[in-house]
């Protein structure tokens, strides 16, 4: 089970932050404090699971609501159908991508919502690729940060998932052994302007201890990849190994591409 412990100077630091930042965000600060990991704003389920988020319908967007709950292979997830072409997993656990795949997504059966206690994991429907997969995770504590002396050990928080603007933004929390947090936010979006299928991940992180290294194992299965971008952060190719690292805080947008059979 997934327990949330959030130290009060960092509830403090995001409660002050939200006072600008209007009440959406606020809410989501509450929920952190109530110690429900993963709280989301304005989010009760609806037909076949998807939910409905803070800005109402986007267009742009193949199905809505666009962005919604669901389980893959059993696991809570957050789903974006961000592209008739890219439907886009996070799991709640792990905190990072999960699964992408070409087209949309398909309830495992008919009538699969569940009654359940209303924030129960188990009231969540089930969800299968209607597509080829572009990319599998592999590990499943992505997450870990680096020392002088090795690796420190950390524990990973979903904090929240919202609707900005047309973008859907994810904030994970680090917590790293002896109290501090490091707080992590992405914002993912489909991108095809070379003609090859492309995710564009955005990250902007904040609370990096002095001297390490916060890393997220990216190594999947799936399609051919092709990896690229950085800023603050950078992806370190390794053989068939891929991380992204950054050592301060600051933004660092990342880019994969994947070829498709016949491309």
């Amino acid at each position: 089970m997934l327990t949330v412990r959030v130290p009060a100077a960092y509830l403090l630091g995001v409660l002050i932050f939200n006072f600008f930042s209007g009440p959406q965000a606020l809410r989501a600060a509450e929920s952190a404090q109530s110690g429900i990991a993963g709280r989301r704003e304005n989010v009760p389920t609806q037909g076949a699971g998807g939910v409905w988020l803070t800005h109402g319908e986007d267009l742009s967007r193949p199905r809505h609501p666009w962005i919604f709950r669901g389980r893959i292979e059993g696991r809570a997830v957050t789903l974006l159908a961000l592209h008739r072409e890219m439907t886009v997993v996070f799991d709640e656990v792990g905190c990072a991508v999960f699964l992408v795949w070409k087209g949309d997504a398909v309830p495992k059966a008919a009538g699969n919502v569940r009654k359940a206690p209303e924030g129960s994991e188990n009231s969540l429907p089930e969800y299968l690729p209607n597509g080829p997969i572009y990319y599998r995770r592999i590990s499943d504590s992505p997450w870990s940060l680096r020392g002088p002396q090795g690796n420190i050990p950390v524990t990973v928080h979903f904090q929240f998932v919202r609707q900005t603007e047309a973008h859907a933004e994810f904030e994970y929390g680090i917590e790293v052994k002896g109290g501090a947090m490091i707080l992590v936010r992405e914002l993912p979006e489909f991108d095809d302007h070379y003609g090859q299928n492309g995710l564009f991940r955005n990250f902007t992180v904040t609370g990096i201890p002095t001297g390490d290294t916060l890393r997220l194992d990216m190594d999947g299965q799936g399609m051919p990849d092709t990896w690229g971008g950085g800023a603050t952060g950078r992806v370190v190719v390794d053989g068939p190994h891929r991380f992204w690292e950054q050592e301060t805080d600051g933004s660092t947008p990342i880019k994969v591409t994947w070829t498709q059979p016949g491309q």
